[in-house]
């Protein structure tokens, strides 16, 4: 029995001591991995150090991140004034807002004095004084507040801003066959899209800076360019006719300058006047809607056989009554309207309205 129990913790002493020995085996091998493992952090640290080191050096020599060109940006201001207003954004572009008024063209084209006759009554004439006497006084009448006008009635009034004498009106003569379209602008607003309404920003954006202001002069341009297109092109889907234009300005005038900067001239500028308008020919259509439907799809080949220099809403034509031709009333140059420079292959109406859709909120969100 004593034997037994020798052995039994002879046994024990045996499993006792090699479990010690096995404990400071691992013990041995955990502190050599905590000493590898500070090892690799040092040489890790000290490897981290020389490509820091490095980097620090080469970047210079081998080039930095290239610097994102200056935002263009404009300033306007009253030619007789000090105070200026100012526009900063990526998608202001010269060509806009620098070149769509041609001062020569403009002059050019102005009301001429002297008997203008009615467009499809020529032996019935008024002078061109009265024109822009009745003028002169719906711009008082507009300036004032005032909604109602003495000799006009009003056409088109969603443009503009009578709290602030800004943005675009059309207007009749109530004695005469004759529209005028007022084009206002200010240094401030001109600078300041969006606060004529969310139209207005949302066209800056699409254009790269054209407003409806800077389209108006665009139009007559752009009539004259149709017609040679018209007159040269063969067997045209259909027959346009046009009223006669003509650029107007009021006597008393008070002019703004727009200055730009980090456009491709560097320092474009440009004096512009605050209110300008075109006298136009009335067109009255007929009533008939249907007379007009049976063109939609004619007037949009056309459109197209024209590059979509013209816009083929059908808003922009009319039926004369009287005489049956089919007259475009806008010719404002559509493509810049809608800022697109690149081909458009939209087959229908429909298409290239997903097209400005899908633009439109593209700019808005990215420009």
């Amino acid at each position: 029995m004593q034997k037994i129990g020798t052995i039994f913790l002879t046994k024990n002493r045996r499993v006792f001591y090699g479990i010690m020995e096995k404990s400071r085996y691992l013990r041995s091998r955990s502190n050599q991995g905590i000493k590898k493992g500070f090892d690799l952090r040092e040489m890790v640290m000290r490897k981290s150090n020389k490509l820091l080191l490095a980097t620090l050096i080469l970047t210079p020599l081998y080039g930095q991140k290239t610097p994102r060109p200056p935002k263009p940006e404009i300033a306007t201001r009253w030619v007789d004034g000090e105070k200026t207003y100012q526009l900063k954004a990526t998608y202001l572009q010269e060509e806009p807002i620098f070149q769509s008024y041609d001062k020569s063209h403009f002059d050019a084209h102005l009301l001429p004095q002297g008997q203008i006759t009615f467009r499809n009554d020529p032996s019935t004439v008024v002078d061109s004084t009265i024109l822009s006497q009745l003028a002169e006084t719906a711009i008082d009448e507009l300036r004032s507040g005032k909604k109602n006008l003495t000799h006009f009635k009003v056409l088109k009034r969603r443009d503009f801003c009578s709290k602030r004498f800004v943005g675009t009106i059309i207007l009749k003569y109530r004695d005469y066959p004759f529209v005028l379209k007022l084009f206002i602008d200010n240094p401030r607003s001109f600078a300041n899209p969006s606060d004529k309404n969310i139209r207005h920003g949302i066209m800056a954006k699409m254009t790269g800076g054209l407003s409806r202001y800077l389209s108006g002069f665009t139009r007559i341009k752009n009539l004259e360019h149709t017609q040679l297109s018209m007159a040269t092109l063969s067997n045209p889907p259909v027959i346009l006719d046009f009223p006669r234009k003509w650029f107007w300005l009021p006597q008393q005038q008070h002019w703004f300058e727009v200055t730009g900067k980090n456009f491709k001239s560097n320092v474009p500028k440009i004096t512009l006047p605050e209110v300008y308008a075109i006298i136009a020919d009335e067109i009255v259509g007929v009533k008939e809607s249907a007379k007009l439907t049976k063109y939609q799809k004619r007037i949009y080949a056309l459109c197209q056989r024209l590059d979509y220099h013209i816009d083929p809403n059908m808003l922009n034509f009319k039926v004369e009554k009287g005489t049956n031709k089919l007259v475009i009333i806008d010719t404002e140059l559509f493509r810049a309207v809608v800022g697109i420079k690149e081909p458009i292959f939209a087959a229908t109406h429909q298409g290239l309205r997903f097209q400005l859709l899908s633009k439109g909120i593209h700019d808005v969100l990215f420009a």
